[in-house]
């Protein structure tokens, strides 16, 4: 392993509980912009000029829209901020801000001024996949993105919500206060193929096939 290289430590935030900015008004920024709004984010745009998908968010009332061009400070109060300008001498502007400020600071394209990065993601209901090169291939990342996207299951986000109400009634039941028996049936829960479950017998089907595995 080269030790000269960042470290990026994965992680999944509550981007409601935070304020997003965006600069920049293209399409490299308006996706940017979607991706937030896809996990719940508060979003600001902030641009002089945009594309018509910018447009019509500002105009659907999505996000909150700073029309100007980018000046020193306008970082203040925002917990992440993803610059997409394509001008060398701004992007450098805001990484100082961003820097005295300890604001995280994402870059498109720009490694360097970075201090956090975006894995490639996969979002499925509830079941979300990460996927990362630690910035060093991101065509890679993006390849295997499509990969797994292609082998996932079309009722993945099912299972995962089933895999959720399974959790919460099983840490409720006072019969599996002990951390082996929860194991136990988790293990359980596993095994069985919720996939094939759900297909042939529907939610009903598979709220019938967790009370078997309770009562067993």
């Amino acid at each position: 392993m080269n030790s000269d290289k960042s470290q990026y430590f994965p992680i999944l935030v509550n981007l409601g509980k935070f304020k997003s900015l965006v600069i920049g008004g293209g399409p490299i920024a308006f996706r940017k912009a979607m991706n937030l709004l896809n996990f719940g984010g508060q979003v600001t745009v902030l641009t002089p000029e945009m594309c018509p998908s910018m447009q019509a968010l500002a105009d659907e009332k999505k996000i909150e829209l700073m029309q100007k061009s980018y000046e020193k400070g306008d970082v203040n109060g925002y917990s992440f901020v993803f610059a997409a300008t394509d001008n060398e001498e701004v992007d450098n502007m805001i990484k100082d801000d961003c820097d005295k400020l300890g604001i995280l600071l994402n870059v498109a394209d720009v490694p360097d001024l970075c201090n956090f990065i975006m894995p490639a993601t996969i979002k499925r209901g509830r079941f979300i996949a990460a996927i990362s090169t630690q910035g060093d291939a991101p065509f890679f990342a993006k390849e295997m993105k499509q990969h797994i996207s292609k082998i996932l299951s079309p009722m993945v986000a099912d299972v995962t919500d089933l895999a959720g109400e399974f959790r919460i009634r099983l840490m409720n039941d006072p019969r599996y206060g002990n951390p082996e028996l929860r194991y136990e049936l988790f293990h359980k829960f596993l095994e069985i193929n919720w996939e094939k479950v759900l297909y042939e017998y529907g939610k009903t089907g598979a709220d019938k096939k967790m009370d078997e595995l309770f009562a067993e």
